[in-house]
């Protein structure tokens, strides 16, 4: 995050493990994302038809794309811009998959304030050529970690409903 900040400024940012089967999340590193636009994100990206969804992006053929590339510059046509950005300041986002063949094993989104330059093409191509990387690492170290996994451990699984009760 350090890395790319230097050479792509932005002034928030969530840089997400998933589930290479699901896309769920996983894990998150955030960087000054307000709690609650995190979690109104992730309902928006779950449950809103949106311009760049990061599951989109993984099916696609770009592995990021901005915000207002993706609307011709039109920012009000994204729901999560009209409903977590712009009340909050926030202006161009930029989003990427960490993809390695066909294989997702993360995403990032990077956002601007309202008053910033949007992001160019060429900041949207350096995080592009930085996607297989960054996938090899994070499955390299998701690898070694399950390697650390003792069989005597138990995992398990909890399905909600749509009112967010266990069923």
């Amino acid at each position: 995050a350090r890395a790319v900040r230097r050479h792509v400024p932005y002034a928030v940012a969530g840089w997400v493990l998933v589930d290479p089967d699901t896309l769920l999340i996983t894990g998150v590193y955030e960087q000054d994302v307000p709690r609650e636009a995190h979690l109104a994100l992730i309902e928006l990206e779950l449950t809103v038809d949106d311009v760049n969804k990061f599951v989109d992006l993984a099916r696609g053929s770009q592995s990021a794309s901005s915000l207002s590339a993706a609307t011709d510059g039109h920012l009000d046509r994204s729901a999560r811009w009209a409903q977590v950005y712009r009340p909050r300041g926030y202006g161009d986002e930029l989003r990427a998959v960490f993809r390695a063949g066909q294989i997702t094993w993360g995403h990032v989104c990077m956002t601007r304030l309202a008053d910033d330059p949007w992001f160019t093409g060429r900041e949207v191509d350096i995080v592009a050529r930085l996607s297989p990387h960054v996938a090899h690492g994070l499955r390299a170290g998701l690898l070694l970690h399950h390697s650390e996994f003792s069989a005597d451990q138990e995992l398990a699984m909890v399905v909600l409903d749509d009112a967010g009760r266990v069923m």
